[in-house]
Formats: C-alpha cells, sequence, structure tokens
C-alpha cells in the first residue's frame, strides 16, 4: 500500500520494486532473507509464489492522482486503487467534504 501515488510512471516503478526480474527490480536473496522464511526450494519456485501473493495498491490522494488515475489503473500489476479521501479533500481545499463535485474544487 503505498501513499500519494499521482502519475503511471510512480505506479510502474511501485510495481516494478514488488516483482523479480525479469518482470522488476526486487533482490532475490533467497535462502538469506526473511521474504522466503528461510525455506529451502528453487528461485523460480519462490519467485513465482510470492509474485502469486503480491498485492499492489496506490493510494489515489491529489487531484493530479485524479486526472491520472485512468492511467493508473492500467498499469499491470497495479491490483487496487484506494481513494484516500481524507488527504484528497485537504489537497483540494475542501476538507472532510466528499459530496462537492470535483469539478468545483479549489
Amino acid at each position: 500500500m503505498v501513499p500519494m501515488v499521482k502519475t503511471r510512471e510512480q505506479a510502474e516503478f511501485i510495481v516494478s520494486c514488488t516483482r523479480y526480474p525479469p518482470l522488476g527490480r526486487r533482490g532475490s536473496a533467497f535462502g538469506v532473507a526473511a521474504h522466503d522464511d528461510y525455506t529451502e526450494g528453487g528461485a523460480a519456485d519462490k519467485m513465482a509464489a510470492i509474485h502469486a501473493r503480491t498485492l499492489v495498491i496506490c493510494l489515489i490522494e491529489t487531484a493530479k492522482a485524479i486526472e491520472n488515475v485512468d492511467a493508473i489503473a492500467a498499469v499491470p500489476g497495479v491490483d487496487v486503487l484506494w481513494l484516500g479521501h481524507g488527504d484528497l479533500t485537504s489537497f483540494m481545499g475542501i476538507q472532510g467534504n466528499s459530496t462537492t463535485p470535483i469539478t468545483e474544487r479549489r
């Protein structure tokens, strides 16, 4: 769950940090790091299992993120978009008002 995601490029970078090569850039120190619970087994199987259980949530909390929401949602590997309504309304100058149409933001 990553806060303040505003662009497709940020979402792509976030996803890349959650995937092992060649899909991403996550380090793969299997057997010596806690991310595989120090279990035995091959790296390819561990990578597949970890990819399968990884959930990427991008928090949409700014007007710029709203403008880019379709592009962020289209990034392969982004599983959930979470609307952070408290921060969003604060950044829009309508603190806590979730009934004002977005076209009326200040």
